[in-house]
């Protein structure tokens, strides 16, 4: 297929911002943080991938309110406040992500839709808007819906994406761009090796709600999410992992085919309980998973199920008081 002609204005980008000596790059990193969201969110170039329906989006929330408050997520420091811009892509991505956010924050984010592929002068556009108005993180959901008539194996189709976002990268303006796996792999990334290439930083997240997070500035590790009925994460548990000698790759304990099978029932109940009307009955809540989540095709399986998840909630819920009041005696 032909790819999308590049947009680029006046012909050429040279010369619009003089060369900067060593000296000067160095200087202007004094202060920066390490990171926006400490091991989760890089102040560049952000890669988060997962399968569909795993919950990266409502994960993007939580992070995004973490970063818009300056607030911890999980004992994950978040160094500076700011603004977020969110770029939907999917088809009911904008009222997704404005219902799910808390009410708190609803001021400090923004959505609109993303400059067209090839559309660098757009895409500067935006960059210059962002740094005007105290955008600090931009985020593009997702990388597929951005171009869907590209071909994601293709280097050419895929550098018109990139280029775009290299307009946000060129003014030093933070993104985070969600992605999928290719088709029947359980982990790394659709595409080329160009997407890899472009991001610093690469977390994956399977259907279990695990996190595996490397890239150049982090040591190689894992976070295993606990949620809660409603979606949102309760817990985030670091696993043990160790890297090879070329550290590149995370070890983690693997579960048994068992367990990752009900992980995975687990996590895809979890945010069809958090929508379900408050006023219907458990037994109720756990019919209606069956057919709904995988390998959930009896009422005795689902209330099992069901059983489950409200089980892990209020674990969490009383595991909560003990971390709040660990955090206050350290922060005090």
């Amino acid at each position: 297929m032909t790819a999308v002609a590049l947009s680029i204005p006046g012909g050429s980008t040279w010369g619009l911002e003089p060369p900067r000596t060593a000296r000067q790059v160095l200087g202007e990193m004094v202060g920066r943080p390490a990171f926006l969201l400490d091991g989760l969110i890089h102040p560049t170039a952000t890669l988060l991938t997962g399968p569909p329906k795993s919950g990266k989006s409502f994960l993007v929330v939580e992070w995004v309110e973490a970063l818009t408050t300056g607030q911890e997520w999980h004992s994950r420091a978040a160094p500076v406040s700011a603004r977020a811009l969110v770029l939907p892509t999917d088809p009911g991505g904008f009222e997704e992500y404005a219902g799910r956010l808390q009410s708190h924050v609803l001021d400090d984010v923004e959505l609109a839709h993303p400059p067209r592929p090839g559309d660098l002068e757009g895409w500067g556009r935006l960059a210059r808007y962002a740094l005007d108005e105290g955008v600090g993180l931009v985020v593009l959901d997702n990388l597929y819906g951005y171009n869907p008539t590209a071909d994601i194996n293709n280097n050419g189709d895929v550098g018109v994406t990139l280029a775009g976002l290299g307009e946000l990268a060129r003014a030093g303006v933070p993104y985070l761009t969600v992605h999928h796996p290719a088709k029947g792999v359980k982990a790394g990334y659709a595409g080329t090796a160009s997407i890899e290439a472009h991001f610093r930083h690469l977390v994956y997240m399977d259907a279990g709600g695990r996190l595996t997070i490397r890239g150049n500035t982090v040591t190689p590790h894992a976070l295993q999410l606990v949620r809660g009925p409603d979606g949102r994460t309760v817990e985030a548990i670091t696993r043990e992992s160790s890297t090879s000698s070329a550290g590149s790759s995370v070890k983690v304990h693997k579960a048994t085919p068992r367990q990752q099978f009900r992980e995975r029932q687990v996590a895809q109940a979890t945010p069809l309980l958090a929508e379900m009307p408050g006023d219907i009955s458990d037994r109720e809540k756990a019919r209606r998973l069956i057919g709904a989540v995988e390998g959930i095709n009896t009422e005795g399986k689902a209330r099992t199920l069901f059983d489950l998840v409200e089980g892990r909630h209020a674990e969490a819920a009383q595991r909560q008081p003990h971390l709040d009041a660990s955090n206050a005696s350290t922060t005090g």
